[in-house]
C-alpha cells in the first residue's frame, strides 16, 4: 500500500518534507503507520513551532513595550508623594529675614546678600501664571509684595535691604499662611534666614499649615559674636558735680576659651573710659565705670565693644538723666536732725535741698515738687495725706519711714506697711541707754558694704521689722533681728531704730550721713528710664500742646500731634538717639537699641519647630528639591532607560532567532 513512496526518500529527514506527507497520508485516508524516524520528526517539528512562536510573541511584546516606555518618556511623567498637584499653578510666599543680624559679614558678602541669591534661585523654580508673595520679617512682617509674577518679585527682592530689627519667625510665619488661603493645590512657603536662635521667642501661636510645604533656607550663620546689651546705674540718683557709678553689660554668644575684649563708653560723644574684660565662653559680664557729671539735665552717652563681623550690635545707647540736687520733704517730731544731717548750715555744700512741713501739710500739690519724702517719728497721718503719699510714690517718689517713740505702731501695720513696704514691726525690744544690753549690726546689703562694720553703731531700742514678700533687709543686728529693709529697690526703706540718744547712738557715729545719704540718693534715683528697640513704637507722657518733631540718628524726621497726655512714636528703625523736640526745645532723648536677643547668631538647634520644615541646606540646588514635590519625581529618564533595554534584548533575540534560521 505504500508503493508510491520512493526509497530514497525513506533517509530523508529534512522537516520540509514531513507537513507535506503527513497531509498526503490523511488526505488518502491510509492508514497510519507508525515508522520510527516519522514519529521522531513529528514530535521535533511541534516543539519547535512551539518555540518559534514563543519567539516572535517575546518579540512582539519587547517591541511594543520599547514603544511604550519610549512615548513615556517623552511625555514626562512624574511620580508626587500624595498625589495630587503635578503641572497646577504654585502659589508661594518667599519669607525673608531682614534682622540685624542679617548684616553679618562673611567671606561671601553679607548674610543679606546670601539670602537674595537663595530668594533668586527660589523665583527660578516658578514659571509663568505661578503667584508669589515676597514678605521681608524681622521683629514684624514688613510690607508685602504681591501677587506677583516671577519677574516682578525678583525686581523687588533685588531691592530688598537689611534693617536693625530682631527676629520673629512665627510672625512671619502666621502671615505666610494667611496669604496662602485659598490658593490652588501647590502652596509652598520658604523661610530665607540665617536660622539664629533668637528668632524663636516661642512656639506659642504656630499657625498650621496643613496642604502646604514649608522650606527653610539656612544661609551662612552660627558664629561667634560679640556686643553689649545693656547698662545701668548703681541704684543712686545722678547728680552734677558728682559722679555716676554705671554697670555695662557685655556679652559673647558662641565663642570657646577666653578672650580679652576692649570697652568705651562715651558721653554727649567724648569717650570718658576705656576699659578691658575677660569673657570665657559664651555668656554675659559686667564692666563697671566712674562717670563725671559736668552739668544737669538729659546726658546721652553709648557704650562701645571692640569691632568684629556685625558692628551693628557693638554698641549700646543710654540716657543719664542728672539733677541740680535733690529735693526732699521732711516731716514729724525728729525732722530737724535729718534736716541738718542732709542741709547743714554754712559753706559744706551738699547734693540736697531739703524743706520741713507738718504732717498734715503734705498734699498731692506739694509732693510734686520733691523727690523724696522722709517721716521722722512721724504718728500718724490723716486720710488725704496718706492717700496722696501713696499715689506719690506709686509715681516714682522715694519714701523714707524713721520710727521713734512718738509712732503708732499699729496704724504703720495697718495703713503704711501693707501697701508701701510688705511687711509687719512686732513688739519693742531693747531697753534706753543700753542698760540691759545693745545691739550691733551683724550682716547687710551688699548696697552698704563699703560702709557699715560690725563697730559701726550701737542699738539699744527698736522695732524688729519682719520683711514681707518683695523686701529685703538692709540691715540685720547681732540678734539676728532685721533693723532696716527696702523694697523697690530702694525706693522705700524703713529705719525701725529711734533716731534719739536713748535709742541708739547712730546719729553721734560717722557712719550716720554717708548711710543717709545713700538711703536717700538710693530712694531718689530715677526708676528704669524710657528705652525702645529698634522697629517697635513708644507712648512718651507730654503735657503741652502743638506739634512735637520727632529726629531719629539717621537723619528721619517725623511730625506728632500729642494725644491727650502722651504722644505715640513711629516704628523706631534705626539704633541711636532719637530727640523729641517742641516749642523749641528738646522735650525727651529716648534711646533706642537693638534687641539683646539678635546678638546670640548661634543656629537654631535640630529638631523642635525645625521639624516643621524641610530644611534645603546651602550646598543643595533648590530646583532639585523643590521640584520633587511639586510636580513630583520625573519618571521620564526611567522609561527611556527602560526602553533602551528593552529593544537591547529585542536585538539580541532576534539575532538568536536568525542564527537559528541560517
Amino acid at each position: 500500500m505504500l508503493h508510491f513512496l520512493r526509497p530514497e526518500l525513506l533517509p530523508l529527514t529534512g522537516l520540509a518534507v514531513v507537513p507535506p506527507l503527513i497531509h498526503l497520508l490523511n488526505r488518502r485516508r491510509l492508514g497510519r503507520i507508525d515508522f520510527s524516524n516519522i514519529a521522531f520528526l513529528i514530535s521535533l517539528d511541534r516543539e519547535r513551532m512551539r518555540r518559534v512562536r514563543l519567539k516572535g510573541w517575546l518579540l512582539l511584546v519587547l517591541r511594543t513595550s520599547a514603544v511604550a516606555f519610549m512615548s513615556l518618556a517623552v511625555a514626562g511623567p512624574t511620580l508626587r508623594e500624595g498625589g495630587g498637584g503635578g503641572h497646577a499653578r504654585t502659589s508661594a510666599v518667599l519669607l525673608m529675614d531682614v534682622s540685624c543680624s542679617t548684616r553679618l559679614r562673611t567671606e561671601r558678602g553679607r548674610v543679606m546678600d546670601l539670602e537674595r541669591d537663595r530668594a533668586l534661585e527660589v523665583l527660578g523654580t516658578l514659571r509663568g501664571g505661578d503667584r508669589v508673595w515676597v514678605v521681608p520679617f524681622g521683629s514684624r512682617p514688613r510690607e508685602v509684595h504681591g501677587p506677583s509674577d516671577p519677574e516682578e518679585a525678583e525686581a523687588y527682592v533685588r531691592s530688598i535691604s537689611p534693617t536693625y530689627e530682631g527676629t520673629d519667625f512665627v510672625a512671619a510665619l502666621r502671615k505666610a499662611v494667611s496669604l496662602l488661603e485659598g490658593e490652588g493645590a501647590n502652596r509652598e512657603v520658604y523661610l530665607i534666614t540665617d536660622w539664629a536662635r533668637h528668632g524663636w521667642s516661642s512656639d506659642e501661636g504656630l499657625p498650621k499649615s496643613e496642604g502646604m510645604n514649608l522650606f527653610v533656607l539656612p544661609v551662612d550663620g552660627g558664629r561667634e559674636n560679640l556686643g553689649a546689651v545693656g547698662i545701668r546705674t548703681l541704684g543712686l540718683a545722678l547728680v552734677s558735680g558728682g559722679r555716676a557709678r554705671v554697670r555695662a553689660y557685655i556679652c559673647r554668644y558662641g565663642g570657646e576659651g577666653e578672650r580679652e575684649v576692649s570697652v568705651d563708653i562715651y558721653l554727649e560723644g567724648r569717650r570718658i573710659a576705656h576699659s578691658s574684660v575677660e569673657l570665657k565662653g559664651s555668656g554675659e559680664v559686667p564692666v563697671e565705670f566712674s562717670l563725671p557729671l559736668e552739668g544737669a539735665g538729659e546726658i546721652s552717652g553709648f557704650v562701645r565693644v571692640e569691632e568684629d563681623e556685625l558692628p551693628e550690635d557693638d554698641g549700646w545707647y543710654f540716657v543719664l538723666s542728672v539733677v541740680d540736687s535733690v529735693d526732699v520733704l521732711v516731716s514729724g517730731s525728729e525732722a530737724q536732725v535729718l534736716k541738718l544731717a542732709l542741709s547743714p548750715p554754712g559753706p559744706v555744700g551738699t547734693p540736697f535741698r531739703v524743706r520741713e512741713v507738718e504732717p498734715e501739710g503734705i498734699s498731692s500739690q506739694l509732693l510734686k515738687d520733691v523727690e523724696v519724702v522722709l517721716l521722722a517719728d512721724v504718728e500718724a497721718l490723716p486720710p488725704s495725706t496718706l492717700y496722696a503719699l501713696k499715689d506719690f510714690v506709686r509715681g516714682g517718689g522715694g519714701l523714707g519711714i524713721f520710727l521713734g517713740g512718738g509712732a503708732d505702731v499699729r496704724w504703720y501695720n495697718e495703713n503704711v506697711l501693707r501697701e508701701l513696704i510688705p511687711g509687719r514691726l512686732g513688739p519693742l525690744k531693747g531697753s534706753p541707754w543700753g542698760d540691759g544690753g545693745y545691739f550691733v549690726p551683724k550682716s547687710w546689703s551688699p548696697a552698704l558694704k563699703d560702709l557699715l562694720g560690725r563697730d559701726s553703731f550701737k542699738v539699744f531700742l527698736f522695732y524688729p521689722f519682719l520683711p514681707g514678700m518683695g523686701t529685703k533687709p538692709l540691715i540685720e543686728l547681732s540678734d539676728g533681728s532685721v533693723v532696716s529693709a527696702e523694697s523697690g529697690n530702694g525706693k522705700v526703706f524703713i529705719w525701725s531704730g529711734g533716731l534719739p540718744s536713748d535709742w541708739g547712738n547712730i546719729t553721734l557715729r560717722g557712719v550716720f550721713l554717708p548711710l543717709l545719704y545713700r538711703l536717700v540718693l538710693r530712694a531718689a534715683a530715677p526708676g528704669e528710664g524710657r528705652m525702645g528697640w529698634t522697629g517697635g513704637r513708644l507712648s512718651l507722657e507730654f503735657r503741652g500742646e502743638g506739634p512735637l518733631k520727632l529726629e531719629g540718628p539717621e537723619g528721619e524726621s517725623f511730625t506728632l500731634w500729642p494725644e491727650g497726655s502722651c504722644v505715640t512714636t513711629p516704628p523706631l528703625d534705626s539704633p541711636g538717639i532719637w530727640r523729641l523736640s517742641g516749642g523749641g526745645r528738646v522735650v525727651a532723648l529716648v534711646p533706642v537699641n537693638v534687641p539683646p536677643r539678635e546678638r546670640d547668631l548661634r543656629k537654631t538647634p535640630e529638631g523642635g519647630l525645625a521639624r516643621a520644615f524641610r530644611t534645603i541646606r546651602p550646598e543643595e540646588r533648590v530646583a532639585d528639591v523643590v521640584r520633587k514635590l511639586r510636580y513630583g519625581r520625573e519618571l521620564g529618564w526611567p522609561f527611556a532607560l527602560l526602553a533602551f533595554l528593552l529593544l537591547l534584548a529585542e536585538l539580541v533575540l532576534g539575532r538568536a532567532k536568525t542564527s537559528e534560521r541560517a
